[in-house]
C-alpha cells in the first residue's frame, strides 16, 4: 500500500480555493473530472514542501474529506 500524502495547511487551502474558483466544473454531487483534479495539482505543485508530490488519487482523496468533514460540522 502506497503511504497517503501530506497536505501542508497552505497545499489543503490552494486546493480548495482552486476547486472553488471552477465550481463550475463540478457535476452532481460536488465532484470533479479528472481533468480538473490535474489541473489543480499543477496549481498547488509549487506549495508542495515535502517529497511526496500530489498526484490524481490524492487530490480526490483530500477533496472528498474536506466535503466530508463540512457535511459533519452542519
Amino acid at each position: 500500500m502506497a503511504p497517503h500524502a501530506l497536505w501542508t495547511p497552505a497545499e489543503e487551502k490552494a486546493l480548495v480555493d482552486f476547486l472553488h474558483e471552477n465550481k463550475s466544473e463540478a457535476g452532481d454531487g460536488g465532484n470533479f473530472k479528472k481533468s480538473t483534479f490535474q489541473r489543480a495539482i499543477q496549481h498547488i505543485s509549487p506549495l508542495c514542501t515535502n517529497s511526496r508530490t500530489k498526484d490524481l488519487k490524492s487530490c480526490q482523496n483530500k477533496w472528498a474529506m474536506v466535503c466530508t468533514s463540512l457535511i459533519l460540522s452542519n
